[in-house]
């Protein structure tokens, strides 16, 4: 089954889902750009160089798990919904939002840990609502800061871009200007590209 098909098991995928800010700011990564060694596995928006933004739940579920690093991911929040859509945030400044003892226990965890641990709740420990704040953004792990938001679901990545509802969508495709190529034997060719016109054959 294609990824696209398999969205159609997620009812939350069926419309549009909320924004995970307050506010819609720009995208400054996209779904599935070639990263050192791997690709983005979600989609990144801007803070403007701040911390502190709330992170917003897109849709109704409960907190399954919160992580902590001081490389990758940092402090991450995976929210999963009734049908198993998961939605992990990433790069968190800290978890203050509509549940108070998530920071709490960040907090507690965080010190005893030297800021590693990884911790999974029983489910409907820690319901939330649509639309309710459930941390802050920031810049830990690696990056500036900025909110980097994820969809998983049945063994599948779903693109954010695809199913957040958003104002401005980029409906302009790349244009390829160069291409980087990298032989087995260590020699490394750059390749520019130059626009041509197409012919169709008959």
């Amino acid at each position: 089954m294609k990824a696209e098909d398999r969205s159609l098991l997620f009812p939350e995928l069926q419309g549009k889902l909320r924004f995970p800010m307050e506010i819609q700011t720009p995208v400054s990564g996209s779904f599935a750009e070639y990263r050192t060694h791997h690709l983005h596995m979600g989609a990144d928006f801007k803070t403007f160089h701040l911390n502190g933004f709330p992170a917003i739940a897109p849709f109704d579920g409960i907190v399954e798990s919160v992580s902590e690093s001081p490389t990758g991911y940092g402090l991450n929040l995976m929210l999963r919904s009734s049908s198993g859509l998961r939605a992990k945030f990433a790069h968190l400044f800290n978890l203050e939002g509509v549940k108070k003892e998530l920071e709490n226990l960040r907090q507690a965890l965080h010190l005893l840990n030297d800021g590693i641990f990884s911790v999974k709740f029983p489910d409907h420990q820690f319901p939330i609502k649509q639309g309710q704040p459930i941390a802050r953004i920031g810049e830990s792990g690696t990056g500036v800061p900025h909110l980097h938001f994820e969809l998983h679901g049945n063994g599948s990545t779903f693109n954010p871009l695809a199913h957040l509802k958003m104002n401005d969508r980029d409906k302009t495709p790349p244009e390829l200007l160069v291409l980087y190529v990298d032989s087995s034997d260590g020699q490394k060719f750059r390749i520019p590209l130059k626009k041509k016109k197409m012919e169709f054959m008959n």
